[in-house]
């Protein structure tokens, strides 16, 4: 599903974005 791959980037975005933040 493509559905599934969008929502995995995403979650890897916010993932990268904390990790920015700290």
């Amino acid at each position: 599903n493509s559905r599934s791959s969008v929502v995995v980037s995403w979650k890897q975005r916010l993932k990268i974005a904390l990790s920015s933040a700290i």
